[in-house]
């Protein structure tokens, strides 16, 4: 791309000005020749010399070493190098083209994905040398096709999927490897891909809630890739997934912070929430739920309730096991949010309701609670068996979403106090 930039700009220069650029070259560089022993050696000396300027990624490595491959192998035969490159090129500009419309991944996080699918395993070496390594002896214009391919199945199957299973994993951490493991079942055409998302995004949730780190899922993730790539039942990799829950106490420690009394500073949170959001919505139009400044999680119970005289059958002993806990949490957008926030209960519904701004909230996990107030439910209150009702109502969605029994959990019927 570089040679490309430098060659129109040469081309769009006056006569005077290129010859005065040639007089420069001439007369004012100086070429340098160091003799480096290997590639690798040769690229640390590179990025040591350059460092005022970018590093190279792995993707431009990986460029460069098959354009040299490129012109090794057709290096007697010019018309032939010419087409072979021209058509490198355009496969490669297509995939970049793709990748700048993805604003969760770029070319190099892809290469790292697609090293991930081809290894299998934890590289032994950097990426560089390990993709090096399995490109050594094959065509680059195949190699670079076979990548492209990868990338317009990224870009179509999960940037582009409207799936709200797929829209899900946008939250989670450790991003390169549920999406290395999605795009190999996508790249083998596995057979139980939408079982595989289920397991795979349950897995991962509850390794999340549970506080543990990409370390404890890494070499499960490798472990699962192998076992797509050998085209195991699902059957196989459930039991992959299970074993390891299991092996690591995972239901126990994710069940205890589900039920805690103090949740709403967790980083899973709000994704949790959304997640039980998408289970509420239609499938045939689900809209992706972005993290931003514009999505609030919002406390039922306020915060700031003792400031208000509606508020004050809740004593300290319900404030304590509630306030913070999954029950008194909804989502709302931010201006209904800031409407809400500290306000009697029957003034939070009519900002629910939508008539100060005529908008019924659009989350189903609010308009549960408006329901509930239209109803009389519990007597348009909000107190202690108001947030048991919903508290129960949540496990049970839980249950369904993450495959987990709160069955001992809900006999107890409250959160668990913190410690």
């Amino acid at each position: 791309n570089t040679a490309l930039i430098f060659k129109e700009k040469l081309n769009s220069l006056p006569e005077n000005k290129l010859g005065e650029l040639i007089n420069y070259l001439f007369y004012q560089v100086k070429i340098i020749r160091i003799d480096c022993t290997s590639r690798d050696f040769a690229i640390k000396l590179f990025q040591v010399l350059n460092n005022r300027g970018l590093d190279l990624t792995s993707a431009d490595l990986i460029k460069s070493f098959l354009l040299e491959k490129l012109y090794k192998k057709y290096k007697d035969d010019l018309a032939t190098s010419k087409l072979k490159e021209d058509s490198f090129m355009s496969d490669w500009r297509e995939m970049e083209q793709l990748i700048k419309q993805c604003d969760d991944i770029s070319l190099n996080d892809l290469f790292i994905i697609y090293a991930h699918y081809l290894l299998g395993s934890n590289q032994k070496k950097s990426f560089t040398e390990e993709l090096q390594n399995l490109f050594e002896n094959q065509d680059p214009n195949q190699v670079i096709a076979s990548l492209k391919q990868f990338v317009i199945n990224y870009y179509e199957k999960i940037y582009c999927s409207k799936d709200k299973n797929i829209y899900s994993f946008q939250y989670l951490r450790w991003s390169n490897y549920w999406k290395a493991i999605l795009m190999t079942a996508i790249t083998t055409n596995y057979k139980d891909f939408d079982e595989l998302v289920f397991e795979l995004r349950r897995f991962y949730y509850l390794y999340w809630i549970a506080g543990k780190t990409l370390s404890q899922v890494k070499q499960t993730s490798f472990n699962v890739i192998k076992a797509l790539k050998e085209k195991k039942h699902i059957n196989y990799l459930k039991a992959i997934f299970s074993n390891k829950l299991n092996s690591e106490k995972i239901y126990e420690l994710a069940i205890s912070q589900l039920t805690s009394n103090m949740v709403d500073k967790e980083a899973w949170i709000k994704p949790l929430l959304i997640l039980i959001e998408y289970d509420l919505t239609d499938q045939s139009n689900p809209i992706l739920l972005k993290l931003n400044n514009d999505l609030h999680l919002e406390h039922i119970l306020p915060k700031k309730y003792k400031t208000i005289a509606e508020w004050n059958h809740i004593t300290e002993e319900v404030k304590n096991r509630w306030l913070h806990s999954i029950a008194n949490l909804t989502l709302l957008s931010g201006k209904k949010n800031i409407d809400a926030s500290n306000n009697p209960f029957n003034v939070k519904m009519i900002v629910y309701q939508g008539n100060h701004t005529n908008n019924t909230t659009a989350f189903r996990l609010s308009q549960k609670v408006l329901d509930d107030f239209n109803q009389k439910t519990f007597n348009q209150q909000w107190h202690e068996d108001a947030l048991k009702d919903r508290y129960n109502w949540i496990l049970a969605r839980l249950e369904k979403l993450l495959a987990i029994d709160f069955t001992l959990v809900k006999q107890i019927d409250t959160p668990k106090m913190a410690k």
